[in-house]
């Protein structure tokens, strides 16, 4: 069986969202940075046959950014995060009302 899916290119230039957590709970405060691919890890779920795309990434001067980041917080296009992230700041503003 083959399955399509389209991932960045080691070495691509990128953003990433990084999340702030506290006491090992995620908290809605992020910040965006800029990133290069390291590595692309690739996995199918062998029930669903869903793909899960992860990826190691590098600062831009080459210094290891410390975790795997999912796919859905990885763009070339900085307003793609910002984006995905408004839903998420908008809970957070509206559950400080």
């Amino acid at each position: 069986m083959k399955t399509k899916y389209e991932a960045y290119a080691i070495g691509t230039e990128v953003f990433a969202i990084a999340e702030h957590y506290n006491d090992n709970k995620p908290t809605p405060y992020v910040a965006i940075f800029k990133a290069k691919i390291k590595t692309v890890y690739i996995e199918r779920d062998e029930k669903t046959g869903d793909i899960q795309i992860d990826y190691w990434l590098n600062t831009p001067d080459g210094e290891e950014w410390g975790t795997e980041v999912s796919e859905n917080k990885v763009s070339t296009n900085i307003n793609d995060l910002v984006e995905r992230m408004k839903p998420i700041w908008e809970a957070a503003s509206n559950s400080h009302e």
